[in-house]
């Protein structure tokens, strides 16, 4: 039985703004994106790599069996010049190696190298503590819905992405 809000004449709390409280969660999704990225660029300095880097290393995890160049780049969104200089990079760091893929022995895919996983595990362990000591502060349900949302607007922002690059493929105007 919802408990009645003394601070409201009905006492009801007054019906929230979905447009107010789309642009605060698009807002709050924009800093975490922005502290995210902060901390990568604070592992990577740590790491002596550029961000880029330890983007790639965290794909390259992502993937079971890892990924052709290609893919790396586009995932990354990076020319392919700018993808065979991160594998170069990634190599002599002793982060990626290049392999035949396993469902076509022609083809290269490029994988994470144990040193690559281990350093990225110890280099994120604090901030995946932190986050899981915020998940646990609430009840499954609560995190199961968050799950849900954050996974839907996961692929809301990949389809803006593929629009993007299809818009920027044909020469298109891309909308603002």
């Amino acid at each position: 039985m919802a408990v009645a809000d003394p601070d409201h004449p009905d006492g009801q709390p007054p019906k929230a703004n979905p447009a107010r409280v789309h642009a605060r969660i698009r807002d709050l999704l924009r800093r975490i994106t922005l502290e995210a990225h902060r901390h990568t660029a604070l592992v990577a300095r740590d790491m002596g790599l550029s961000t880029t880097d330890v983007h790639a290393v965290g794909v390259l995890q992502a993937c079971d069996g890892g990924l052709s160049a290609g893919q790396l780049g586009d995932t990354l969104a990076l020319s392919p010049p700018a993808t065979s200089a991160l594998l170069g990079r990634l190599e002599r760091a002793d982060h990626a190696v290049r392999g035949s893929a396993a469902h076509d022995g022609r083809r290269a895919h490029i994988a994470p190298t144990a040193t690559a996983v281990g350093e990225s595990r110890e280099r994120f362990t604090a901030l995946n503590a932190a986050i899981d000591a915020v998940l646990e502060r609430h009840d499954p349900a609560e995190i199961e819905s968050v799950h849900t949302v954050l996974a839907e607007l996961l692929d809301a922002v990949r389809a803006a992405n593929d629009s993007h690059r299809a818009l920027a493929r044909d020469g298109s105007a891309v909308p603002t």
